[in-house]
């Protein structure tokens, strides 16, 4: 029985040691091993919706995604966010992103509706010529040359030639022009 245990002894002893000695050491090379960084899409501000023609928009990613390119905008910014800035155009605005990072390519379309910048009403002076679309303001009304042509103080007074008006609070006279303008004549 003693002889049994001291083979059993020796053949497990012999095993232990060629299991430790072919086990233990690292036969792989992996210095040819390039490490991916994931540079992966993590969020954008605003996510989606109305954005103004002259907003930007702040994308922000899992680690620095490096050069990115845009359908639309201008791109700044280094780290893990980027600001696409505008000027956009006024309208449905799909904003395509692109980037490389550790030879993963990547691709992001983010979808925005581009509010159109609020429209400058200057003050109006006698001279002054305004094309169809353009209005001024004088003591507190409104004058608009509306795209058909019309001139309309308020939009409650309108005509197709000529608007001449003398009250106690307002004196407003604006003519047509041959060429669809309207000048103003009178304040």
């Amino acid at each position: 029985m003693k002889r049994m245990f001291r083979t059993l002894a020796l053949l497990m002893a012999a095993l232990l040691t060629v299991y430790i000695i072919g086990c233990g050491g690292d036969d792989d090379d992996d210095d040819d091993e390039v490490e991916v960084v994931d540079a992966s899409f993590q969020s954008a501000t605003p996510p989606g919706g109305e954005i103004a023609a002259n907003g930007t928009i702040t994308v922000t990613f899992e680690n620095d995604p490096g050069s990115i390119t845009a359908s639309a905008g201008v791109v700044s910014g280094d780290g893990k966010s980027r600001t696409i800035s505008g000027p956009f155009t006024s309208g449905p605005l799909e904003l395509a992103l692109s980037w490389e990072k550790g030879g993963v390519s990547y691709t992001l379309n983010l979808n925005y509706t581009v509010t159109a910048p609020p429209k400058l009403i200057l003050p109006c002076f006698v001279g002054m010529t305004l094309e169809p679309g353009e209005s001024c303001r004088h003591n507190g009304s409104t004058f608009e040359v509306r795209q058909d042509g019309y001139g309309c103080l308020d939009n409650s007074i309108c005509a197709g030639i000529g608007i001449n008006i003398s009250a106690r609070n307002i004196r407003f006279s604006a003519s047509k022009n041959d060429d669809g303008t309207w000048t103003i004549e009178g304040l």
